[in-house]
């Protein structure tokens, strides 16, 4: 089977969403984007699943995505949590206790990334129904 575009386009146009919705453009086209908002995060979502496949074992199925969804959030997340302490940002055990937990106290710099571990959850979940659940 080729690839098919019209995923390809919808997964770009829910990324051009995304993107509208954190930058000046929702100035520009509030209603729009707003009204858009509720779409934008679900079609995300249901586009990162729409090929979902689960034919790998549960360690190399977990593996495979934690390396591309937790790896990028971690590492992100901790190289700011060196940083942020020596510009007058809170405290390194603060910053690393919300990485690890997902919190946004004090850490609003990882917010942006909110959907990576939750991604993440979703394709656990999935993964452990999926598999245990007779279709």
């Amino acid at each position: 089977m080729g690839r098919n575009y019209f995923i390809d386009a919808a997964k770009g146009l829910s990324i051009i969403l995304v993107v509208a919705n954190h930058s000046y453009l929702s100035h520009w086209f509030e209603e729009w984007i707003i009204s858009l908002s509720m779409i934008r995060m679900p079609l995300f979502f249901f586009l990162s699943g729409i090929f979902f496949k689960f034919s790998d074992t549960p360690f190399k199925f977990f593996g495979k995505k934690f390396s591309a969804l937790m790896k990028p959030y971690l590492v992100f997340g901790l190289f700011l949590a060196v940083i942020l302490p020596f510009i007058g940002r809170g405290d390194f055990v603060t910053h690393a206790t919300g990485v690890v937990w997902g919190t946004r106290s004090e850490f609003l710099s990882l917010i942006v990334l909110w959907f990576l571990p939750h991604l993440f959850a979703v394709y656990c979940l999935a993964y452990l129904v999926l598999k245990n659940i007779k279709l």
